[in-house]
């Protein structure tokens, strides 16, 4: 009897697992639905050395631009992205037209005293890069040089939109560091330096907020207000407190090789896995540098292949393909970034490309958003046909609240937000409903 018992517990519990299996399934089909083809959108790939940047790239095609070993790329609302272009010491930023232009950085390797002009100041290995709602960037500096420049520490600077740059954290015990988050309001930086995870703050300087890891990848932030950190060297990802109190390993095994696609992620190894990007969901991307790929670690805690990329330091190709085209596309790939409206960015390769999955999902699209003195925010959109729209206020691009309509949606393209403070800065989305 109870040897039955134990079989039937048995077959309920693989029951269980298969159908939670077959619910994550479905949800990265979804994911997976969304995206269309990948697509080179700066980096020519024509050398690996140190600086290969010229004058000659200012303000021209930015898949023409040699870069040289970009660290990561990010975009903001309205789709400019901004790459961190470690060894040439500059960040550059492709506008919607597709012309890259430096926004920090003079070219030259140096410790900027500042204020000043950000892109008349020296800049040292810029490592990563985050960017706010306002224009407002932070970029993270380091020693990691490929010409063996003695280690003297790192910092981090602060570049408004008027174009000026100042130095918000200097930290002679920084190394290594890649990870990077601001607060909303900037008044706390979580940044890695080789093993820990650090927190700034202006009341109580810099302190450590999470250790225990053997050499840090990136950071990105979590709906709940956790935040996904990758280990690079540990081959893991861990999501750690608000508060820095504790920590869970959610994806990879520690090992270098093993598992696959539609396990659980922490049973899957993920060699050197790099960057992160946390969906509203709370799903997230990772991308392994070794390993070459992609990955998707669904709500349920399984994980699924998105890109499977090369080994191979150098390969590049498959632009106009899809994600899950058997043609290898990318290669070690050192940081992934959401996009506002969805799109994927992803930093690969020492010859240095920056590459975009794009969102194809059917939204409307923002066409105009001002603010009209005595009538309030007006929202202008794109409508693909007749159908109902959600418009979602937001001042962080973090929190989205439902803004009250008073008249039926319909073929309506038009929306006036009557009831908001013209002193904040607000950003708006446009939902098809279901």
């Amino acid at each position: 009897m109870q040897k039955i018992t134990l079989i039937l517990v048995l077959f309920l519990l693989c029951c269980v697992v298969e159908s939670a299996r077959a619910q994550s399934s479905a949800e990265f089909l979804s994911v997976k639905a969304r995206y269309g083809k990948i697509s080179t959108v700066a980096g020519s790939g024509a050398d690996d050395n140190c600086n290969d940047w010229s004058t000659f790239y200012e303000g021209g095609t930015a898949t023409i631009a040699d870069l040289s070993v970009p660290h990561m790329a990010v975009a903001d609302f309205a789709g400019n992205i901004y790459i961190a272009d470690k060894e040439a010491h500059a960040i550059r930023k492709v506008d919607l037209n597709g012309k890259i232009h430096t926004v920090a950085g003079n070219g030259a390797r140096g410790v900027s005293s500042g204020p000043g002009v950000a892109t008349s100041m020296p800049l040292k290995e810029p490592n990563g890069v985050y960017l706010l709602p306002n224009g407002t960037f932070y970029l993270l500096e380091t020693d990691d040089f490929c010409d063996g420049a003695p280690i003297t520490g790192g910092t981090i600077r602060k570049v408004t939109p008027d174009g000026m740059m100042t130095t918000v954290v200097s930290d002679p015990a920084l190394w290594a560091g890649r990870a990077l988050w601001v607060s909303p309001d900037e008044s706390t930086i979580l940044y890695g330096s080789g093993n820990i995870l650090k927190k700034w703050t202006a009341a109580g300087g810099i302190e450590n907020f999470s250790t225990g890891y053997v050499v840090l990848g990136n950071i990105d932030e979590a709906p709940d207000g956790s935040f996904l950190v990758t280990d690079r060297n540990g081959n893991r990802v861990w999501r750690v407190q608000a508060d820095g109190t504790g920590k869970t390993p959610v994806a990879g095994n520690g090992l270098e090789s093993g598992g696959g696609s539609g396990q659980l992620a922490t049973s899957v190894a993920l060699f050197e896995v790099r960057g992160v990007a946390v969906q509203e969901n709370g799903g997230f991307f990772v991308c392994t540098h070794k390993g070459g790929q992609v990955w998707y670690i669904d709500t349920s805690g399984y994980i699924w292949l998105f890109i499977n990329g090369d080994t191979s330091k150098s390969t590049h190709g498959g632009d106009g393909f899809p994600p899950s085209s058997t043609v290898k596309t990318i290669s070690e790939p050192r940081a992934i970034a959401l996009s506002p409206n969805g799109d994927l960015l992803i930093t690969e390769n020492d010859k240095g490309y920056i590459r975009r999955v794009t969102n194809i999902a059917v939204q409307p699209k923002i066409v105009r958003q001002e603010f009209v003195p005595g009538t309030g925010f007006v929202v202008e959109w794109t409508s693909h046909r007749e159908a109902s729209y959600t418009v979602e206020r937001s001042a962080d691009l973090s929190t989205w609240a439902g803004v009250p309509v008073s008249a039926s949606q319909g073929s309506t393209t038009i929306f006036t937000d009557e009831n908001t403070d013209p002193s904040t800065l607000y950003f708006y989305r446009v939902r098809e409903n279901n």
